[in-house]
């Protein structure tokens, strides 16, 4: 004869910044054979960001700052004046930090501001940067 159920798995919230793995083995009364499935589970996100310790100078250029985290991220400014040399990546393998450049083209106005915003997750971080004018 056939025997069919079902099977309800409940997972409670991964606390690690790891992923994490379980392994379910079905058997079954008057069955030779058992069932062996692997679960994996997804690691609890982290994210924190090093601001930049200066304003940018009028005549623009680059300042860094510095972000680490465990999953894919993404960097966005609230102004156009700002480029990054990468705007978006995945967490280093070793945990080490992440070193993002930020340029400023030259100010030829009054001093100005932007937020610089990294998603990682369901994880948002921003701080505000000030450029000076001349």
């Amino acid at each position: 004869g056939s025997l069919i159920s079902d099977i309800t798995v409940t997972a409670q919230d991964n606390p690690m910044y790891t992923d994490r793995k379980a392994t379910l083995t079905i058997k079954a009364d008057n069955i030779v054979n058992s069932k062996v499935i692997t679960i994996y589970q997804a690691r609890k996100p982290k994210l924190y960001i090093t601001p930049m310790v200066s304003d940018y100078v009028p005549e623009g250029g680059p300042l860094s700052f510095t972000i680490q985290t465990n999953v894919p991220w993404d960097v966005r400014s609230s102004e156009g004046w700002i480029t990054f040399n990468r705007i978006s990546g995945e967490p280093d393998p070793e945990g080490r930090i992440i070193t993002i450049v930020a340029t400023a083209d030259p100010n030829e106005g009054g001093e100005r501001s932007a937020t610089i915003t990294v998603d990682a997750g369901d994880l948002t971080e921003s701080f505000d940067v000030i450029q000076l004018g001349i």
